[in-house]
């Protein structure tokens, strides 16, 4: 106990003292060494995954997926090793002939299966194998085409949203009095519709038993991920900046003339009054500053070395492939 606690334990009455000050568990003691750790009292997951939320983490693993090579890696070889080429029935009743026949009726509804007639059953498992691991979650609606055909519609996670006025409803589905889902509202493009819980399919891996929606899976390294891009970009823009050679010419008016060792010599030199700036780089590269004698011209800070940074990314890259 710090001096600081065993002051206020002295002189503050019990009913104000925390309650975590004198635990046996020092995980749960206060430290001014450390900070504190965000969120609220422990509560269902529901209450921690409120729909904003959830939101701003979709967005932001969208925008890693779309723009982070480890992130693509990772979501395509999970969506590889796990898929491949797709589950494939097979048929193992007593008659051979009824299941050669049964084989052959699933390769061929299999071939385009989806609603809209674009993906194979194989590309239905693989789209919904990286939706889960980009969005955490994915949305299948058992239909029929409008040939009355059995079809699968996918619906990813962006499309279950609010709307719903039941009380029970919660980010878009709406829950009986036991917590299990009866219908699912769909955001669609003008207006929103109601599915019954029989003919969707919500596929997540669940984490706890109070949640409703499922965070993305990659949501534990989004800030490692974010600030390694980052901490890239600027070294990147640290190394050209580096690289970009600046001369400064002292002069005692700080103007550039005719007469200096950088006069441009040639028919069209007295065109005009003073040496073009322009025309200098030109001939020089790099940028081209003019001073006066009396002044100088320094870097606002020294570049940092790129060298150290790939050691310091090491916890990070850890942190945002385990789990995955």
């Amino acid at each position: 106990m710090t001096a600081l606690q065993q002051w206020a334990a002295h002189w503050l009455p019990p009913a104000l003292l925390p309650k975590a000050w004198t635990s046996v568990y020092e995980s749960a003691n206060a430290s001014p060494r450390r900070g504190s750790v965000p969120g609220a009292s422990p509560r269902d997951a529901k209450h921690d995954l409120t729909p904003h939320v959830h939101r701003e983490l979709v967005r932001r693993s969208r925008y890693l997926a779309k723009n982070s090579g480890f992130v693509r890696e990772m979501v395509s070889n999970m969506a590889i090793y796990s898929t491949g080429d797709g589950i494939r029935p097979q048929a193992q009743s007593d008659d051979v002939s009824w299941n050669r026949q049964a084989e052959a009726y699933f390769r061929a509804w299999s071939t385009r299966c989806e609603i809209t007639g674009r993906f194979s059953f194989e590309e239905v498992q693989s789209l919904l194998c990286r939706g889960m691991d980009v969005d955490g979650e994915y949305f299948i609606h058992l239909t029929r085409s409008r040939l009355g055909i059995a079809a699968l519609q996918l619906i990813e996670s962006h499309r279950i949203g609010e709307g719903n006025t039941a009380m029970q409803s919660f980010h878009g589905i709406t829950l009986d009095a036991w917590g299990a889902p009866q219908s699912y509202r769909v955001l669609e493009d003008q207006s929103s519709r109601e599915l019954p819980a029989q003919s969707v399919l919500h596929i997540f891996e669940p984490e706890n038993a109070t949640s409703v929606r499922n965070a993305p899976t990659i949501q534990h390294s989004i800030n490692h991920i974010l600030d390694e891009m980052e901490l890239l970009a600027l070294e990147k823009h640290a190394v050209k900046d580096n690289c970009d050679v600046t001369r400064v010419l002292k002069t005692e008016t700080g103007d550039l003339n005719d007469d200096s060792d950088f006069a441009i010599k040639g028919p069209r030199a007295n065109q005009a009054e003073g040496t073009n700036p322009t025309t200098l780089q030109q001939i020089t590269g790099g940028k081209l500053v003019a001073l006066k004698t009396s002044g100088h011209s320094t870097r606002l800070s020294q570049p940092v070395p790129l060298s150290p940074v790939p050691g310091a990314f090491a916890p990070g890259c850890r942190a945002r492939s385990v789990a995955v």
